[in-house]
């Protein structure tokens, strides 16, 4: 997008409202819980007359680790194969 302030110069922008998504993926050694997982969005806004400083906001989220499910078991001594 281009802005009359500099009509040359395209601009990559968001407009209107937005979504961020983020996966988090616990390492195998985490313990069930609830945990805050806390960062910063890092932003600069801009309108037809001007483009204004970068600003940063925290944000945080809690996250709920979960025991993970037993693992199935196959039993070893059983054919995989049907006999008839």
């Amino acid at each position: 997008m281009s802005f009359p302030f500099d009509p040359d110069e395209k601009l990559n922008v968001y407009t209107g409202d937005f979504k961020i998504d983020v996966q988090v993926r616990p390492l195998h050694t985490v313990q069930p819980g609830k945990y805050i997982v806390r960062g910063t969005l890092k932003y600069q806004a801009c309108d037809n007359a001007s483009c204004y400083p970068p600003k940063q906001l925290p944000v945080s989220f809690e996250v709920k680790i979960a025991k993970a499910p037993p693992a199935a078991v196959k039993n070893p001594a059983q054919s995989p194969h049907a006999h008839q």
